[in-house]
């Protein structure tokens, strides 16, 4: 069942604030989906969590 691409392939979630804001059910499925893809095509699998603006805010000022 296992198809790998010929080219190593990422698979990248973003948009974690909306994911977050899902009942528990959608979120269930989008992940099994996403693993389900990610496994077929040999793939890596990665969700990209971006700063919020009030702990950007904080973490520039702790860094910069």
């Amino acid at each position: 069942m296992m198809e790998p691409f010929r080219i190593p392939l990422v698979i990248v979630g973003t948009k974690f604030d909306l994911y977050q804001e899902l009942d528990p059910e959608k979120k269930k499925v989008i992940a099994k989906t996403l693993r389900f893809i990610a496994h077929t095509y040999g793939a890596s699998l990665y969700v990209c969590i971006f700063l919020l603006p009030p702990y950007t805010t904080h973490y520039n000022r702790k860094f910069a």
